[in-house]
């Protein structure tokens, strides 16, 4: 309210102001009535014993059967290696350590070269050695020293051409088997690797486990810091929704303001000059609660159902006040908002905002 007198706007005049910061009398059953039944709604879940309980269930999701089989999978890889790369290896170190070089540790070789040699003794013993003989037959002197000699020399030239031709394939052998040593020297950093790509598939495996670990260990812990804080944050939250629906409390003072008297506020020529934009709000069920009336904006708690309360002042009003935003109400409950058809303003009905009816 403002009392006192004072000149027009083009002089000076002194002042003495009363603000009361409270709601007009006929208002104040309709608070009273929606904080008594704030009361009942909040005894008759309990009180502050009434607190919702944590969510019962698990609020971690457990692994798939999918994935519990890769993770065995990953871990049995990681453990014991690839029986492919076991065998590579195994070949590997025996190649760059020369096994292979020496033609005659290798039994295969061995195999081959005897047979290479099965058809020189066939040609020798089936023509070479018949024909020596048919010679010295025809002048009768088989078994004779010279019959012998020549035997012999066949038989040396026998030996020679398979030694010739072992030494042929044994080198060709060396050359092969000193290639694949060289090339397997080069293959081994990449195998040597494959050791760590085995314990990178280990650790991955068992960070996955850690990680599920930890989320059951973080839901714990949250069920824990809800079951610690619980009725304090409900009675908290039930204070804020009284505090909301009736802010109370009175607020008296006396100043000497010299100056010029203030012009109407902005809003004066829509809804009247003996209008305040504070007092328009407490003319109705439905309160003007449009952000676009308010001015210093702070929000100082949560309803119940989790809307914002903010404690506000009315443009061109001193005093501050607390609320909603009807802004916000219109889009979780649209029911409780509506439009002043004289202002275009929105007002808020707080018994359907706060679902009080």
């Amino acid at each position: 309210m403002s009392g006192g007198g004072g000149s027009g706007s083009g002089g000076s005049s002194t002042q003495t102001t009363r603000n009361v910061n409270e709601p007009p009398e006929f208002i104040k059953p309709m608070l009273q009535g929606g904080i008594t039944d704030l009361n009942q709604i909040y005894m008759q879940r309990g009180g502050a014993g009434g607190a919702p309980a944590y969510y019962s269930g698990s609020t971690v999701a457990p692994f798939s059967s999918q994935t519990e089989q890769a993770l065995r999978m990953m871990e049995q890889r990681g453990a014991n290696g690839s029986p492919l790369t076991g065998a590579a290896q195994t070949q590997l170190t025996d190649t760059i350590n020369g096994k292979y070089l020496d033609p005659t540790s290798n039994p295969q070789f061995k195999a081959a070269l005897q047979a290479s040699h099965q058809p020189y003794i066939d040609q020798f013993m089936g023509t070479v050695i018949p024909g020596v003989t048919s010679a010295f037959e025809g002048s009768g002197r088989t078994g004779s020293p010279a019959h012998q000699m020549a035997v012999d020399r066949a038989t040396t030239g026998l030996n020679r051409t398979i030694a010739d031709a072992d030494a042929k394939a044994g080198s060709e052998y060396f050359t092969t088997a000193r290639g694949q040593q060289i090339a397997a020297s080069g293959m081994a950093p990449t195998l040597a690797n494959q050791d760590y790509v085995d314990i990178n598939q280990f650790g991955t495996a068992g960070q996955a486990r850690d990680n599920q670990a930890q989320s059951l260990i973080d839901a714990d812990v949250d069920r824990y810091n809800y079951n610690q804080n619980k009725d304090m944050d409900y009675i908290s939250r039930y204070l804020a929704m009284l505090n909301g629906g009736y802010p109370g409390g009175t607020t008296t003072g006396t100043g000497t303001t010299i100056g010029t008297r203030p012009a109407p506020d902005a809003f004066g020529s829509i809804f009247g000059p003996a209008a305040s934009i504070a007092g328009l709000g407490l003319q109705a069920a439905s309160l003007f609660s449009d952000e676009r009336l308010k001015e210093d904006i702070a929000p100082i708690g949560k309803t119940h159902d989790g809307q914002n309360i903010y404690s506000y002042r009315y443009k061109g009003d001193p005093r501050r006040t607390v609320g909603l935003l009807a802004q916000e109400v219109a889009e979780t409950h649209p029911e409780a908002v509506h439009v002043d058809p004289a202002s275009g303003f929105l007002k808020v009905n707080y018994s359907q905002a706060l679902g009080l009816f």
